[in-house]
């Protein structure tokens, strides 16, 4: 039950809760209504590229102290390529989940938007995810074993 705990807090970890609440507040704010014109669009993608930058940035210092603080006999490498696949990841999360969880808002406004496509990338996600996570949970301790005893 303890493994399950740990793999259930570790998907959780995953999800940038922070930056998709100030997302859904931006956007019932900005874009509760659809306009159609080249300011609108280029402030979408300002503050867009903006909350992935800090989504990326936030868990990258999160993932590479939280490795640190899990794993600290583990070699700077091993740290290293375990903050760029969290971080790549979360940054993935947010962006399907923004995409996914508004029908599309405010994506819809600018492209057309398919809820066939948004769901395919939701579950596709939480199935990366959640591999991600359970070998995360389960193997990442043996690897770095490994890869210490090679270095």
């Amino acid at each position: 039950m303890e493994n399950y705990n740990k793999y259930i807090t570790g998907l959780k970890r995953y999800i940038p809760a922070l930056m998709l609440s100030i997302n859904m507040t931006i956007v019932n704010f900005a874009f509760d209504t659809c306009i159609n014109n080249m300011e609108y669009k280029i402030g979408f993608w300002v503050y867009y590229i903006i909350l992935l930058l800090l989504t990326g940035i936030w868990e990258g210092f999160h993932s590479f102290f939280h490795f640190k603080t899990v794993y600290p006999h583990a070699s700077t490498k091993s740290n290293i390529i375990y903050t760029i696949i969290s971080t790549l990841t979360s940054i993935i999360v947010f962006f399907v989940l923004t995409y996914f969880v508004q029908n599309g808002k405010p994506f819809s406004c600018f492209y057309p938007y398919s809820h066939i496509i948004a769901g395919i990338l939701f579950f596709l996600t939480c199935g990366v995810v959640s591999t991600i996570t359970y070998i995360e949970h389960f193997f990442w301790g043996n690897l770095i074993k490994l890869d210490d005893s090679v270095e």
